[in-house]
């Protein structure tokens, strides 16, 4: 991770309120390896079975479930995992 996307990512978590207590970051993002943005809403990941009620940001669309927790999303458009 560049000093650069640190930056941005300490920008971020000073921006939002997390219900996880920035739990994707204390993992180092290695839980959103397997998310991946949805087709035509680049700042929306998929949350999949399970994960629905860690997400504060998370959204229901039908029987579909997004987050658009601007730092999850960063992470993912980054690749920021270790």
């Amino acid at each position: 991770m560049t000093s650069e996307q640190e930056k941005q990512i300490k920008k971020l978590m000073g921006r939002i309120f997390c219900s996880s207590d920035f739990r994707c970051k204390k993992l180092g993002f290695c839980d959103l390896k397997k998310r991946v943005q949805t087709m035509g809403l680049p700042d929306y990941l998929e949350c999949f079975e399970g994960e629905q009620e860690l997400c504060s940001y998370q959204i229901s669309y039908g029987s579909e479930h997004y987050c658009s927790c601007p730092l999850a999303v960063y992470a993912v458009k980054n690749r920021l995992w270790n």
